[in-house]
């Protein structure tokens, strides 16, 4: 009788491998970034309080879910792995700048993902962005109607703010502009109001007065 045997040693020296979506980086904008584009200015100064820093990562974290940039799978030859969020950290951009292949982009939340099988062998680590980015343009609030009125009674009461979804209130221009003057008391007033944001985008709202003088001297 004889016998043989052979010992096989098994060993595991391949690392997983994440699987991303097709799209890495997502574009929303200040509107749409529902935890609040100020609120991200605050919690990078330091200015949140530990709950409401919390809060504010947490709904972030969130956003990568609801845009689909979360890993899809993790494969490994032997086990069944998942992955893991090992980093995430916000990038707030000094100008609107290009970041990952996009424009204007105010703020860029990063976060970096790992996979480590049963026998330590980690994958190469990847991530996806979620950028904030601004490409609409401010808008004007309180501007009042064109209108008719006499040479002494031109109100210029109107409290006029030039709102924008990033940077809130935007200080702006103003000029008024005299044209089709017929005399002293006859003419046309065109009031103007521009404002540009941080990213570029502007906008222009006018109010047209026409300036008659019906009244007669005493």
């Amino acid at each position: 009788t004889s016998t043989a045997t052979q010992t096989i040693t098994i060993v595991d020296t391949e690392a997983p491998v994440i699987v991303l979506p097709a799209e890495t980086v997502v574009d929303i904008t200040c509107e749409e970034y529902v935890c609040g584009y100020q609120t991200g200015l605050a919690f990078q100064a330091g200015e949140l309080s530990a709950a409401e820093a919390a809060a504010f990562i947490a709904c972030t974290q969130d956003l990568f879910a609801v845009y689909d940039i979360l890993p899809l799978d993790v494969t490994d030859n032997c086990d069944d792995v998942e992955w893991e969020a090992t980093s995430f950290f916000p990038i707030i951009h000094p100008e609107c700048t290009t970041y990952e292949g996009s424009t204007n982009v105010k703020v860029s939340f990063v976060c970096y993902f790992n996979a480590i099988d049963d026998c330590g062998n980690a994958a190469d680590s990847v991530y996806t962005v979620l950028n904030i980015i601004d490409n609409t343009d401010p808008v004007f609030v309180g501007v009042p109607v064109d209108t008719t009125a006499e040479c002494d009674e031109i109100d210029r009461t109107d409290v006029v703010i030039a709102m924008d979804d990033c940077d809130a209130e935007l200080p702006f221009n103003y000029e008024e502009i005299v044209s089709n003057e017929i005399c002293t008391g006859s003419y046309t007033l065109t009031r103007t109001w521009s404002a540009v944001d941080a990213c570029g985008n502007s906008a222009v709202a006018t109010q047209v007065i026409t300036v008659v003088d019906t009244t007669d001297p005493v």
